[in-house]
């Protein structure tokens, strides 16, 4: 089936019209599936972890606890007054 026949042909047969609908709803489709997560499940897989809309696959730990910790760690320094709310960004926290 030519493609894009829409592009040259004024009448189009009956293959050619379906050819149309069958690109516009993939397009349609593409465009939807761009916004939706995608949760793939691996065989053997036992569950999966996301984090911000990331799937986590390595360094676990360390980003587990960077999810449930980072926050009330800022929150701490900045109290102690060791640290301007304004410059907790910069804070290489791995390394601390």
């Amino acid at each position: 089936m030519k493609g894009h026949q829409d592009n040259h042909a004024t009448e189009l047969d009956i293959q050619a019209q379906r050819n149309i609908q069958m690109d516009l709803g993939a397009k349609a489709h593409l465009r939807a599936a761009k916004h939706i997560a995608r949760h793939f499940d691996i065989p053997g897989e036992p569950w999966q972890l996301w984090v911000k809309g990331r799937k986590v696959t390595r360094n676990i730990q360390s980003i587990i606890y960077e999810a449930i910790q980072a926050k009330s760690s800022e929150e701490y320094w900045v109290a102690k007054r060791e640290v301007q709310q304004d410059s907790i960004s910069e804070v290489d926290w791995m390394n601390i």
